[in-house]
């Protein structure tokens, strides 16, 4: 039987492996958030050159330059919130503002023209300069994707890497992580799956597809799945709680550890249904909430359990 100074080292041990709800995607490093401005960048440049292009062949769209300065503007905040890590600002503007005045700058462009009665051969110089910028578009945001499939594939690598390394303590104190080390084995073939698809595109549009193929979280819309979070969340708990049992004072709370363990059991359930799939209305709250009301009564009965 393990003393009680050995105890509390044990489960101190453990307690730190235990993820939160908010382990669900891969940590947005200043990579994740420069690849993510590299393909806003690829956006501006087509719609910049584009306005650019209209201003040159129809003179009286000048108005337009409103829309360039927008862009721009636009363009610059979202820098500042890349060089910063600011992955929710960075989204929302996003969402809010830069698709907004995007769209607004082409429905812009598209007035101009039409308002400017330009000729036949205007038009198609227009036309022609367009597709130009399309194509090197499509080279941008090719290179763009090559960029942050790189920064995804690190930073799981990184996620799995800092489990593992828990792991490997919790191993070394005499805990069984069995069941932990196969969610990791499991997550390293979910990655070698999405490496695969990358590595086999050949297009911006085929590579968009493959980063979409597999995810390590909740990410994929049509995609493989894995919830890396709650899996291990769960087999770490499951580690600590068999852990508590070893206690000789843990018959005394044998209500409590039951409880824990009917949380776990309908946390795993509920992933279960979920499968490779998405969350879908209540499911993502019932797994958490679970995991939570497990971690809680964990938390308890070792402050219980170390005090007697």
């Amino acid at each position: 039987m393990k003393t009680k100074m050995q105890f509390v080292a044990l489960v101190a041990c453990v307690m730190m492996i235990l993820p939160s709800a908010a382990f669900a995607t891969p940590s947005w490093s200043s990579q994740y958030a420069q690849a993510a401005m590299s393909r806003i960048t690829c956006n501006t440049n087509l719609v910049t050159g584009f306005i650019n292009d209209v201003m040159t062949n129809v003179p009286s769209a000048t108005s337009l330059s409103q829309n360039l300065n927008t862009i721009n503007s636009d363009t610059s905040t979202l820098q500042g919130y890349a060089n910063n890590n600011d992955r929710a600002s960075f989204l929302s503007f996003v969402k809010n503002t830069y698709k907004v005045d995007v769209k607004s700058a082409f429905v812009a462009i598209h007035d101009a023209i039409k308002a400017s009665n330009v000729t036949k051969d205007v038009r198609s110089i227009i036309k022609s300069d367009y597709s130009s910028l399309k194509s090197t578009y499509k080279g941008c945001m090719y290179s763009a994707f090559e960029q942050l499939a790189s920064a995804k594939t690190q930073a799981l690598q990184l996620d799995i890497a800092k489990m593992q390394n828990r792991s490997n303590t919790l191993a070394s104190k005499g805990i069984d992580t069995t069941a932990l080390n196969q969610v990791i084995s499991n997550a390293d073939s979910q990655l070698a799956s999405l490496q695969a698809a990358i590595g086999s595109a050949n297009d911006s549009k085929s590579l968009k597809a493959a980063l979409g193929s597999y995810c390590l979280y909740n990410g994929c819309k049509n995609g493989n799945n894995f919830h890396f979070a709650a899996k291990s969340a769960i087999a770490a708990q499951q580690a600590v709680l068999n852990l508590l049992q070893t206690n000789s004072n843990a018959t005394q709370y044998s209500s409590q550890i039951t409880q824990a363990q009917n949380d776990l059991n309908a946390a795993q359930s509920t992933l279960n249904t979920v499968g490779t799939g998405q969350y879908s209305g209540t499911q993502q709250s019932d797994v958490w909430n679970n995991i939570k009301a497990a971690s809680s009564i964990i938390h308890q009965l070792w402050s219980e359990l170390n005090h007697k």
